[in-house]
Parts: C-alpha cells; structure tokens; sequence
C-alpha cells in the first residue's frame, strides 16, 4: 500500500491495537505536514489564527454583525498551511479524487447526533466539470448519510468573488417546499470545505434557519 499523498510505500507497524484499528491512508511524514503542531493562538469559534488575548477574530465579529443567525459551533480539521493549500488544489482543481480519503481520515465528529448532515451544494456547472462534489465525496468515504435539500442557483466560483462581492450577493441557497419540513425543529450539522470569510456559508445558514430549524454546527475541512 502506498502513500495516497507523496505515493511513499506505508510501513504500517502492526501490534494488539492497530488490529482494531483502520489503517491511514498517509505516511507519518505527510501527516506531520499537514497537521503541524498549532503554535499560534486561535480564534474560538473559527480556529482563525489571532494575536494573544484575542478571543474572537474580526471575520467571526464581522459576520455576528452582518447577519441573523450563526453556527452554535465550528469544527475545523485543517489549518490552511502550504500542505494543506496543495492537497485542495489537487482535489479541486487537479480531479485528484483519491485526496478525499486524505481529509477523511482526520475527520472527528459525532455524525449521529444530527437529524440532518447537509454539505454545502456546487452548481450544477462546476459538477459537471468536477464530476463529484468535493463535500459530498468526503462523507461518502465515512460512509455518512447526509441530506441534499440544500440547493444552489449560484454560477460564479465563490472564490472568484471578493468579501464585499459576496456580501452583497442575493441568497444564493434555497430548500424546496417540498423539503421544508425536514428541516423544521432539525438538529442540523452543514459541512462545507473550505472556511474563507464565512459568508457563503452563512448565507446557508441563514435559509435553513428561514424554515425552522433548531440547531446548526458547522464543519469545515479548512480554515484558511
């Protein structure tokens, strides 16, 4: 079995523990470039890296004022380090597929506590030019249920929009009539990839609360 990130050969050291165990999918040396030990302090609610005595990075005070609702809590898997920036690139941009076993991997969450697991939707363009979406490949590989009633009329990449740009975008999340009742008094987990103003998925936030839903947590594979 090989490295799926630098294709090294894995030597898995086999004892009691790791028989009961799943194996990584990484060597120890990618894994150490990708999850370096945090030095720096972060913000509380988004993992943003801050300056000392700081509990709340401006993005997080910026989007408290600009909108209604917000997530109840953030789960971060990655900081947003040169590694990290390589290994989206190649699952976004480079159809590197095999990268979603990668972020899988250090993905920590109690999924079952959530009435509904939503990923953050792609349009339909950028789904055809993928072929997966990038969220919804990642549960997959964790063999999580998750829910597709979030839907989006988006066309430009959000990250071709500046902050201002995005802010001043009309809603570009809705859920069918037909699906609002799902998501009424539902204990919700959205699950986006990567966490750059936080608009877009507050935007998302925002229509779900729209149709009554009583909690979300939101997980994100990066913070850059």
């Amino acid at each position: 079995m090989i490295c799926l990130y630098c294709h090294a050969q894995l030597r898995h050291h086999i004892d009691i523990f790791s028989l009961f165990q799943k194996p990584s999918v990484i060597c120890q040396t990618c894994e150490k470039k990708l999850l370096p030990d945090r030095i720096s302090p972060t913000c509380k609610r988004c993992a943003n890296k801050v300056e000392e005595a700081v509990e709340r990075c401006e993005s997080c005070l910026f989007l408290s004022q600009s909108f209604k609702h917000l997530p109840n809590r953030i789960y971060t898997v990655f900081d947003y380090n040169k590694e990290v920036k390589q290994l989206f690139h190649r699952y976004k941009f480079v159809n590197d597929a095999a990268m979603s076993a990668v972020i899988a991997q250090f993905i920590k969450v109690d999924f079952k506590k959530y009435d509904l697991v939503i990923p953050i939707p792609i349009s339909n363009k950028r789904l055809k030019e993928r072929t997966y979406n990038q969220v919804s490949l990642v549960l997959d590989r964790l063999n999580v249920s998750y829910s597709t009633i979030l839907k989006t009329n988006k066309v430009k990449r959000q990250s071709e929009l500046t902050k201002a740009e995005r802010l001043r975008e009309q809603q570009i999340f809705f859920v069918h009539e037909s699906d609002t009742e799902r998501v009424n008094e539902a204990n919700i987990l959205l699950v986006d990839d990567i966490y750059t103003t936080g608009i877009t998925v507050h935007q998302a936030i925002q229509e779900l609360y729209a149709h009554n839903c009583k909690n979300i947590d939101l997980l994100t594979f990066s913070r850059s």
